[in-house]
Parts: structure tokens; C-alpha cells; sequence
């Protein structure tokens, strides 16, 4: 089996620059490693190609169906199915890095061998606290395809019996929700398949936080071991904390480029 594949999702056919900027700095760090492009099935990826061969790297496309990257929510619902998955199985790790992602280094054989399931940047409230962050976000993520494809294989209810109340909002009468529970506890929208299909948010939450506490919870580091691997938001504030740069990063345009990342994003 194949250790990790670099997986790049795209969904036009020429770069921003900034795109270009990332993507060629994946393939100067990380050409050594399986490039696989994630695409709708009517792209011309040539542009990518072209880029590529300028590193001697050889492209490896996966196609899926158009409506997936239409729009964010299309992306979101094809990283909650299984046939995205299966697509990896031939490999441990798959290294989700999209085009606002940069890397700094190749560490991937050290991140590989702590085993996680699933290891992103740390998710953070209105302030940076490595101690109550949760882990992690998805635009730059490593991910044990095997622990994925267990959780749609799962027989399973993913939400326990003793959790479900928690999961029911609905307004009305006592007897509706009553209601509701009986069928979750009997397996309706609570199995894994069905469970991710009717899951209506960002893909990354889904895995990092939904999970958590069901029959399902994926393996993750601290938010601060997390920190070592990515970040997102308070670039500046986790450096002044750790004294260097992680793996690398994700949205970096989008916060603090201008005071903190241009010194370090050539």
C-alpha cells in the first residue's frame, strides 16, 4: 500500500495567481509523492499539467461528477461520501492541500507515523486558546482513508442512544420529539451513510467535531500538537507562542498576508 497521496481539488481550469503560487510550491515541496488532481469530469486539466512537468511531476486524475463543484456545498457532500473515499484506497494517508494552502517543508512521513485519523488546523472562537481550540480545519488536512472507509462500512448507529436527545431541536409538541428519538434509536438518519448524507455543513466540521463522542469519533491530536501540522486564523499570535513555523498553512490571503505571511510566502 501506498504511504499518502498529495490530493488537490480544483473545480476551474486556469489559476489566480495566488492558486498558481500555491500549487507550484506543493509540487517543489511535495512532488515526490503521488499528485493526484480532484476535478469535475469535464475539466482540461492541461494548465495543471503543464505546471507540473515543469517539476517533472506526472499528474494523477480522479473525476467526479460536475455538480460537486458547483459550489461549496456540492464540495462538501462529495467529502461525505464513500466513493470519494474508495477512490484513496490504495493508500494510507491521503493529504487533502487545496489551492489556498501552502507548505513549508515535507514532514508528512512524521505526521503519518503518529497514526491519526484526522489532523487539521486548529478551529478557534473569537480568540486564539490552544487549550480550548478544537481540531481541525480541512483546506490543509491529513487523513487515514482507512479510519474513513471503517466509518461508512460501520453497522452501527453513529449517534449513541444516550446522545440523541442532545441531537434533536425541533420545535412542537413533547411527542414529536419523543417521536424522532424512537426512529434514530431504530437506525433512521442515524446510520453512517445516511447520517454524513443528510449532514448539511462544512465537511471538515463534520468530521472534526461531529463525530466527537459517537461511534465514529475519529483519532485527532490536541489543538496545540495540531498546531505543529497547520494554521489558519492568528498566524502571528501562534507564532509569538511556538517559535516557528508548522508543516503549513491555509488561508493565507485571508489572514494576515500583509503583517505576518509575506515574510514568509515568497
Amino acid at each position: 500500500m501506498n504511504q499518502v497521496a498529495i490530493v488537490i481539488p480544483i473545480y476551474r481550469e486556469t489559476l489566480l495567481p495566488n492558486e498558481e503560487r500555491s500549487f507550484r510550491q506543493t509540487l517543489r515541496v511535495l512532488g515526490g509523492y503521488p499528485i493526484v488532481i480532484v476535478c469535475p469530469e469535464s475539466m482540461d486539466i492541461s494548465k495543471y499539467c503543464d505546471i507540473a512537468g515543469q517539476f517533472s511531476v506526472q499528474i494523477i486524475r480522479e473525476s467526479f461528477n460536475d455538480a460537486y463543484f458547483q459550489s461549496i456545498a456540492g464540495y462538501n457532500r462529495l467529502l461525505l461520501t464513500e466513493m470519494f473515499y474508495l477512490r484513496f484506497a490504495k493508500y494510507e494517508y491521503m493529504l487533502i492541500a487545496q489551492l489556498d494552502a501552502y507548505i513549508f517543508r515535507d514532514e508528512l512521513p512524521q505526521w503519518c507515523a503518529k497514526r491519526y485519523g484526522y489532523i487539521g488546523a486548529p478551529l478557534f472562537g473569537e480568540e486564539m486558546n490552544l487549550e480550548k481550540a478544537q481540531v481541525g480545519n480541512g483546506g490543509l488536512s491529513l487523513r487515514r482513508v482507512s479510519a474513513f472507509l471503517t466509518y461508512f462500512k460501520g453497522k452501527k448507529n453513529v449517534v449513541k442512544k444516550i446522545n440523541i436527545a442532545k441531537k434533536i431541536n425541533l420545535e412542537g409538541k413533547i411527542y414529536t420529539r419523543w417521536f424522532v428519538w424512537i426512529l434514530m434509536v431504530l437506525g433512521w438518519r442515524n446510520k453512517p451513510s445516511s447520517f454524513a448524507e443528510h449532514y448539511k455543513y462544512n465537511e471538515d466540521i463534520f468530521w472534526s467535531i461531529t463525530l466527537e463522542g459517537t461511534n465514529y469519533e475519529l483519532r485527532k491530536p490536541s489543538a496545540i500538537e495540531a498546531s505543529g501540522f497547520a494554521w489558519e486564523r492568528f498566524p502571528s499570535a501562534i507564532y509569538d507562542q511556538l517559535g516557528h513555523l508548522p508543516f503549513g498553512c491555509h488561508a493565507w490571503e485571508k489572514y494576515e498576508y500583509d503583517t505576518f505571511w509575506k515574510q514568509y510566502i515568497d
